[in-house]
């Protein structure tokens, strides 16, 4: 089950296990999964998905009431406008999981690219010697030392 990627599937809600295989199998071929760190942080992600859309079906069953016309109302109650601050809490942090984890997926699957240069373009047409000095203060100094010699 681990090794396959059924174990999101599994704890996820009945009605998301298409979803959640889809966006499992959707990841699994984007990222190449040929090391356990990858496959753990593919599960993690889509398991975080799946979360997450839980903790936004029970805040729209939660925040609103459906009326007898068919209509939706706002569902105020002490009780409830607690439970709705620990739901935005659980879909703030699955959220936050989701995010952690694709840019940690993305790292290990494309490492940064660090090139060592000798000169470095900074802007449009301007360009930044390391080696030489730049002309000006070269003639500067040599301007400065000819009238320091000769007084």
């Amino acid at each position: 089950m681990i090794s396959t990627g059924g174990l999101p599937e599994f704890f996820a809600d009945t009605d998301l296990k298409p979803y959640v295989h889809r966006i499992h199998k959707e990841l699994a071929s984007q990222y190449v999964l040929d090391t356990p760190l990858k496959r753990i942080l593919v599960d993690r992600v889509t398991c975080a998905w799946s979360l997450a859309y839980t903790y936004e079906r029970m805040l729209r069953m939660t925040k609103y009431k459906e009326n007898d016309d068919g209509t939706y109302s706002l569902n105020y109650s002490k009780e409830r406008t607690g439970h709705l601050k620990e739901i935005r809490r659980g879909i703030e942090s699955a959220n936050d999981q989701i995010l952690r984890l694709t840019q940690a997926l993305q790292n290990i699957s494309h490492p940064p690219i660090q090139v060592k240069v000798k000169n470095a373009i900074i802007a449009q047409n301007m360009q930044f010697n390391q080696a030489a000095p730049p002309k000006d203060l070269e003639e500067n100094s040599e301007s400065n030392n000819n009238e320091k010699t000769n007084p």
